[in-house]
């Protein structure tokens, strides 16, 4: 599943994930298994391969796959080492001008989106002791959507 946003953020974002990898000296291998295992920790079950991160850097993936926010989540988690000194009399200046982009979708999905899909859902319920009316159905999706996006985030 992947996030659909403009191409100059997701540029922004390759190019975020190339700095902060090789700043910590990982291959895309280790990156990929530390976005696994901080999706694990959140209790998400999902695998980051190579191959996914390797393909997303060099733009073959054309949106924010689901597994970025993994990603920022162990960049935070594992910051860089602090490199030795520069030798005495020689100072060094480090600039970094790439940050995580911060317009990333809050969901995945629009609330629109959302409130179809709980619909769907709703109108499946076929119990007769839990029947409720097309519109309590209606209502019911309209504040599930709205309310999801906040939640799935407290969750991650």
């Amino acid at each position: 599943m992947t996030r659909h946003v403009d191409i100059e953020t997701i540029d922004k974002m390759r190019a975020w994930i190339r700095t902060e990898r090789s700043l910590r000296g990982w291959s895309t291998r280790k990156l990929a298994k530390e976005a696994s295992l901080s999706a694990e920790s959140k209790g998400i079950s999902i695998k980051v391969n190579q191959q996914s991160i390797s393909h997303f850097e060099n733009g073959r993936i054309k949106s924010l796959p689901v597994w970025i926010e993994f990603v920022k989540i162990a960049f935070q988690e594992k910051q860089p080492e602090a490199s030795s000194p520069p030798p005495i009399g020689q100072s060094v200046e480090v600039k970094t001008n790439l940050e995580c982009p911060d317009k990333l979708p809050k969901s995945i999905f629009s609330e629109n989106m959302l409130y179809k899909v709980f619909l769907v859902l709703l109108s499946s319920i076929d119990n007769e002791a839990i029947n409720p009316s097309l519109s309590s159905r209606q209502n019911l999706a309209h504040m599930m959507a709205k309310k999801f996006p906040n939640a799935a985030s407290m969750i991650l």
